[in-house]
């Protein structure tokens, strides 16, 4: 059973990179087609997420060659700063979400 755990480790990194690229592939298209806040902060989130991912990973393999602490210390720093790039992002997709139900209320009331 132990040797597959490094397998879903890989395959699990691999989604999630994935995943992270999409997002940041689709805030861009967003962004170039619809500039506005919510896809300002979309952007925002989802670009500082990538970077601190990839960030974390670098004080992570650093890390290890000072010990269990400096390990467990980057995870928490990074896990934080991760959440609130998420909460950014979230929020410019509810922000988009409030507008799009908007303008289509909107044009409803126009139409009647």
């Amino acid at each position: 059973m132990n040797e597959n755990i490094p397998v879903l480790l890989s395959v699990g990194s691999f989604l999630h990179a994935v995943g992270q690229l999409l997002l940041l592939v689709i805030s861009v298209i967003l962004f170039l087609k619809q500039k506005s806040f919510a896809s300002i902060l979309m952007l925002l989130g989802i670009s500082f997420s990538v970077l601190f991912g990839i960030g974390g990973f670098v004080m992570l393999t650093l890390a290890s060659k000072t010990g269990p602490e400096a390990i467990l210390r980057i995870q928490g720093i990074f896990s934080i700063i991760n959440g609130i790039s998420h909460l950014v992002f979230a929020i410019g997709v509810l922000l988009l979400i409030l507008t799009v139900i908007k303008k289509m209320n909107g044009s409803m009331n126009s139409a009647k």
